[in-house]
């Protein structure tokens, strides 16, 4: 079964905490960036760069701009499978190869979408706040996370609570606001 797209964000940032991935914040002032929600994400183009995954998306639009992205790298040659749904799939751990050529980058790179800046620690200085605050909302709502010393870590049945999907996507609004505290 594949993993819906905010389970991959959302792994991903677990990847870069657990990586330290945030370091360079310490080594540059933070750059802060408007956490003003848009109605509509723009659709990619080379000249507004890639679109940006907005922290109030749902799972639907969240997949919506990925498989804008998929379908490019499909056109451009990298084996995709399209679904019933119409949405594009990896064909594979190939396919993710093929995809970081610079032929496929440069083509499609404009179009894979880019987590918020409110989810980035070089671009939200209350990153580290937010953050801790996501995961503690997901532990209040029955999700298998716990807080050690090196920060937050999923245990084995992360992810399957009750309504996961609308309480993940609740935690990332009420957490990542731009606001401090």
């Amino acid at each position: 079964m594949p993993i819906p797209v905010r389970m991959t964000a959302l792994l991903a940032s677990v990847a870069c905490a657990l990586t330290a991935c945030a370091s360079t914040a310490e080594k540059e002032p933070p750059k802060v960036a408007s956490f003003k929600s848009e109605a509509a994400a723009p659709s990619p183009s080379a000249a507004n760069g890639p679109p940006v995954i907005r922290v109030d998306m749902t799972n639907a639009e969240e997949e919506a701009l990925f498989s804008v992205y998929l379908k490019c790298l499909h056109d451009n040659g990298v084996p995709m499978t399209q679904q019933a749904d119409g949405t594009w799939m990896w064909a594979g751990a190939e396919s993710k190869i093929q995809s970081d050529t610079p032929k496929i980058k440069k083509a499609c790179d404009n179009m894979l979408p880019q987590q918020a800046p409110e989810k980035a620690a070089a671009t939200n200085p209350y990153y580290e706040e937010d953050n801790d605050k996501f995961w503690q909302c997901l532990k209040d709502h029955g999700d298998d996370v716990n807080k050690g010393a090196d920060g937050w870590s999923p245990g084995p049945k992360w992810g399957e609570f009750p309504n996961a999907e609308a309480v993940t996507e609740q935690c990332e609004v009420r957490s990542f606001n731009g606001k401090k505290g």
